[in-house]
């Protein structure tokens, strides 16, 4: 099944989500991975990056306002969770599931 991380529509986008973020947050959970690119304007996904040799997948949004993430549930978790760590905290950030069902609204973890 794949999960969905995107920015909040509804609020102001801080940040983009683009290669360089996504990288860092891989490079964090130190995951070897390559990825593939794309010009093309027809395609959602400007990008596709292969982990754990195809294990877990990232592909992020032309839009660079989300990501769709495939495969180890495990994998899928600590990104999401470095992730958020990785991003400004008064960003609102959302996880759902493919069919947009069941939206989490994940906030920054205080650390004391």
């Amino acid at each position: 099944m794949n999960y969905i991380l995107m920015l909040d529509h509804e609020e102001p986008r801080q940040i983009e989500i683009d290669f360089d973020l996504v990288k860092r947050v891989l490079e964090e959970q130190k995951l070897p991975f390559t990825f593939k690119s794309y010009e093309d304007e027809e395609r959602v996904h400007t990008y596709e990056i292969y982990c754990d040799n195809g294990l877990f997948e990232v592909f992020i949004s032309k839009d660079k306002d989300s990501v769709t993430l495939d495969g180890d549930w495990e994998k899928t978790l600590d990104f999401v969770i470095l992730f958020r760590k990785t991003i400004p905290e008064s960003q609102k950030l959302l996880f759902f599931d493919q069919s947009y069902n069941n939206n989490i609204v994940l906030t920054p973890i205080k650390q004391e």
